[in-house]
């Protein structure tokens, strides 16, 4: 309906999902491997496969007009999706980031959404 009546519609990808993390949580594996941190990165591949990414693209492919943006260069390299970033940790319970980390987002996000506002 929005796209319809002109309105533009981003829809933001949900973040990779912590797979085969020790301990199953992120923020537990590094607090019990504070001097090995590569212990508690998980492969990107899993971690988009795992989230609700694969549901996200498929739904907005169904809809003419929608924009996708994916945040996932942000919290992962090419491959590993990796526990603390700059000195921050990325991950609390389950699959949902820090508020620490969400804040920090703020300037890539927007370098993401402006110009996909501005041309519409």
């Amino acid at each position: 309906k929005l796209t319809k009546r002109g309105i533009p519609v981003i829809a933001l990808l949900d973040n990779p999902a912590p797979v085969g993390v020790p301990g199953g949580e992120v923020y537990r594996c590094v607090a019990e491997h504070r001097d090995s941190l590569e212990a508690c990165a998980f492969s990107r591949a899993g971690g988009i496969a795992s989230s609700s990414v694969p549901t996200m693209r498929a739904a907005a492919k169904r809809v003419k007009g929608v924009t996708v943006v994916d945040m996932s260069d942000a919290l992962c390299t090419a491959t590993v999706c990796p526990p603390v970033i700059g000195d921050v940790l990325v991950y609390r319970q389950g699959s949902h980031i820090t508020n620490t980390y969400a804040l920090s987002l703020q300037e890539f996000l927007s370098r993401r959404l402006q110009p996909l506002v501005e041309s519409r």
